[in-house]
């Protein structure tokens, strides 16, 4: 399973030139990129020194350690965010996202008691007059965008539904991939199965895990599952009755019933 690490070196002070960093792509516990790494910016020039990861629609995202994430979720199905701007020579004077767009979540973290929201990862289509970002991560590049997006389409494809992020900044040293409490076994993400058959549900968890809950999309999302953890394994059996590709989502809670880490989430395919 792969996971994606943004790295970049913060000023002390504010600079009057844009910062650039590096997005990586792990793959499980190597130590070494399973891509060629992509060129990358978070934030606007003078507003990427460490303390501007508090700064609302200017600093850079907010690293993991400063608030306290083990793991930011990117959703690998973006949202279309193509303007429509008449004259085309008015495009620079909207937001440069103007392609896909890639939600990271959670939606709303908070940085020195100040509350940021509403990152993505996108191209910057704003590069020549006013590079940089509101707070996402941006590709310094068509080329390198033109990568990403390849990179991000096969995965999908793969039927993961997100992708775990790691924000650092400097730190030479990566953070380990989000902790995972649970795993997966069946179905595998892709999977394809036939309208009414029994599909088995099964995985392992961590001795932390007391319950299990799986929801399906899209819609709802729609409860298929909720079971108790015995020996650190767990498992279900569900018949699914409409098709297309379905998003499933698998949490873990412990004995008070609090959420542990992120929720697993893949896609199958339901034919007729």
């Amino acid at each position: 399973m792969s996971w994606l690490l943004f790295r970049m070196d913060l000023t002390e002070e504010p600079e009057d030139e844009l910062n650039f960093g590096t997005l990586f792509v792990m793959d499980g516990d190597s130590q070494d990129p399973a891509v060629p790494p992509f060129k990358v910016t978070s934030g606007v020039r003078g507003a990427q020194a460490k303390g501007d990861q508090s700064l609302r629609g200017l600093g850079p995202i907010p690293g993991n350690r400063k608030v306290g994430l083990s793991g930011y979720s990117v959703r690998t199905t973006p949202f279309d965010e193509r303007i429509s701007v008449t004259p085309p020579e008015s495009r620079h004077l909207v937001v440069g996202i103007d392609g896909n767009f890639y939600f990271i979540e959670p939606e709303f973290v908070t940085v020195d008691g100040v509350t940021r929201s509403e990152f993505g990862i996108h191209n910057d289509a704003n590069r020549v007059s006013s590079p940089g970002s509101a707070g996402c991560i941006v590709l310094a590049t068509n080329g390198e965008w033109a990568r990403f997006e390849n990179f991000m389409t096969s995965y999908k494809k793969k039927g993961f539904a997100t992708i775990s992020l790691i924000v650092e900044y400097n730190n030479p040293k990566p953070l380990p991939p989000a902790k995972q409490f649970l795993s997966v076994v069946t179905p595998k993400p892709g999977q394809k199965f036939k309208l009414g058959e029994s599909i088995k549900f099964e995985g392992k968890a961590e001795p932390e895990v007391k319950k299990i809950i799986a929801t399906i999309g899209p819609g709802g999302p729609f409860k298929i599952g909720e079971v108790l953890t015995e020996t650190g394994k767990w498992s279900f059996s569900q018949a699914l009755v409409t098709a297309g590709t379905r998003p499933i989502k698998i949490s873990a809670f412990d004995s008070d019933g609090d959420l542990l880490g992120q929720p697993t989430e893949f896609q199958i395919f339901l034919n007729p």
